[in-house]
């Protein structure tokens, strides 16, 4: 086909169809789905509970209720999705940014700013690039004042995979992690000892050192994430006991399953393991870590891997101390 004859308007996006699926998970998500404040009531009349894989403050209510220490969260603000999605920059001042004002004015010193269903890009990137974690604000020249970046690709992608009718922003505590030095794009840093746990249908698969950047080793670190998994087993077990599922408009659980996701765990600097945050399942939203090596993947994120180019270990070995045996094939 010659390029005079594409047809450009055959590629215009049916607005109306986006809307209507849009509307559509919103529903499901109202009609399906329990926020964490509903847990306590819900489990105490022994009712079933399905809450959003991608909510944050679902997660802590999970890990406070199964008794794992965590790092906790307050709401600061709550607005309506839809301003964010009417927000016109060139129209100048108008609702986001009175309600942007609301979210800065609640932030206090020595806390960092967290989405419901995701960290702003300003700390993704100084944690990836290993630098000193600011509190997810940042500067802006242009408008003389700090500005939250929350019209960026990966925040707009997940405000739209979450599902909910209210943008709601969080404010937790600075926490001071064991840090570990490394290097991105041959830069020296330093990164927060963390880990992934990954859960399949309801059972712990695989463990990850969450940074690629650093390398762990398992005679220095095998102690801290066997606990971390055991940590994950407890919050597992609770959920299973009390009849407790996540899930999520966009990545749903298939047919049969239980619940398949991520549990992320982070050891401060006097070595307390806490629990930071839950997400997807590995594969499918949730960053493999370690288990994708130079070479592509080592395993189908099962095992115990410690580095980006580790061995894989099997994960009875882990908990059970016996990492000094052979690996298991990768």
């Amino acid at each position: 086909m010659d390029f005079k004859d594409f047809d450009l308007a055959s590629f215009t996006p049916d607005f109306e169809e986006i809307e209507r699926k849009r509307q559509e998970t919103l529903e499901w998500t109202r009609t399906t789905l329990h926020r964490g404040d509903a847990f306590v009531d819900r489990i105490a009349r022994g009712d079933p509970i399905t809450f959003n894989t991608l909510s944050l403050p679902a997660w802590l209510k999970i890990a406070e209720l199964a008794a794992i220490d965590f790092i906790p969260a307050r709401e600061i603000h709550s607005m309506p999705t839809q301003i964010i999605q009417d927000f016109d920059p060139g129209e100048g001042s108008g609702p986001y940014e009175i309600e942007e004002q609301k979210i800065l004015s609640a932030l206090r010193k020595g806390e960092m700013l967290r989405m419901e269903q995701v960290a702003p890009a300003e700390i993704k990137h100084e944690r990836s690039s290993g630098q000193i974690m600011g509190n997810g604000t940042f500067y802006s020249d242009h408008f003389e004042r700090d500005i939250l970046n929350l019209f960026e690709d990966r925040y707009y992608t997940t405000l739209l995979d979450l599902a909910e009718d209210q943008v709601r922003a969080y404010a937790r505590p600075i926490i001071t992690p064991r840090m570990i030095n490394g290097k991105f794009n041959d830069e020296a840093g330093k990164w927060p000892e963390e880990f992934r746990v990954y859960i399949r249908d309801g059972h712990i698969k695989g463990v990850s050192n969450y940074y690629p950047q650093v390398v762990m080793t398992p005679q220095e670190h095998g102690n801290v994430m066997a606990e971390a998994v055991r940590a994950a087993q407890d919050m597992v077990n609770f959920m299973i006991e009390k009849k407790i599922t996540c899930d999520n408009a966009t990545y749903r659980m298939p047919e049969g399953e239980t619940f398949s996701c991520t549990l992320d765990f982070l050891i401060r600097e006097d070595g307390k393991l806490l629990f930071l945050e839950g997400g997807p399942e590995g594969g499918r939203g949730a960053h493999p870590c370690c288990f994708l090596g130079p070479d592509g993947f080592k395993s189908d994120l099962e095992g115990a891997v410690f580095s980006e180019d580790g061995e894989v270990y099997p994960l009875e070995h882990l908990l059970a101390g016996r990492l000094e045996e052979t690996p298991a094939p990768t």
